[in-house]
């Protein structure tokens, strides 16, 4: 039940992105656009069995995740004007690429397995970047229209929340990997699915309030 509602919410999260991104017309709109798109069309491939399981599979979930991280990272990066900052910002995503690379290279191959490691370290940098969104938001700008018709505050601090539950959950499902425990003894993954799902659902819940980004 859960799943279905973690999907409903992603299709609902898209739709809404797109309405705003129409008012809007900006590059931040439209890469969430774009980022949406590829989620939704990612977990309907994997969904319907679109792709087999395998190393295709395995390609389309641990490509997804790498993009994800890329489009919050240049999202958030965009959003915040302090230049060190920005430069931390740059600095943190080449020292996760590289990471990303070794993980591939030395740990979990890109075709062979569900890249965990990169996942935690992508999500951790994330977060970082959301924190330096909420400084950039709520002490840097001038308040000159309240939080609450901010559209990309609603979706910071549901991605926030969402992560914040994500990382502990994908660290626990690295443990049961590691040691062989079936998927039917993961009941951490509906923990997952019900933070991903409030998450997506900022998306609706803030839009009839935003107006602006």
């Amino acid at each position: 039940m859960l799943a279905s509602l973690s999907y409903i919410t992603e299709v609902v999260a898209f739709l809404c992105i797109c309405r705003f991104a129409y008012r809007q017309r900006t590059r931040r709109s439209l890469l969430l656009v774009c980022l949406l798109f590829l989620v939704v069309l990612g977990e309907s491939m994997i969904k319907y069995q679109v792709v087999p399981h395998g190393a295709g599979s395995l390609a389309l979930i641990n490509g997804l995740v790498l993009t994800e991280w890329l489009c919050y990272v240049l999202f958030y990066r965009w959003s915040i004007s302090t230049v060190k900052h920005r430069r931390l910002i740059t600095i943190g995503f080449g020292a996760f690429a590289l990471f990303a690379v070794f993980n591939s290279a030395m740990v979990q191959p890109f075709l062979g397995a569900i890249q965990t490691y990169t996942y935690i370290a992508g999500a951790l940098l994330v977060l970082g970047c959301i924190l330096l969104f909420f400084h950039e938001v709520l002490v840097v700008q001038a308040v000159l229209v309240p939080l609450h018709r901010r559209y990309y505050l609603w979706i910071s601090a549901g991605l926030f929340l969402f992560l914040s539950a994500d990382i502990p959950v994908m660290m626990i499902l690295n443990y049961l990997v590691d040691h062989g425990v079936t998927r039917t003894d993961w009941p951490v993954m509906q923990v997952k699915l019900a933070a991903s799902s409030v998450y997506y659902s900022t998306y609706a819940i803030g839009l009839p309030w935003a107006r602006t980004e």
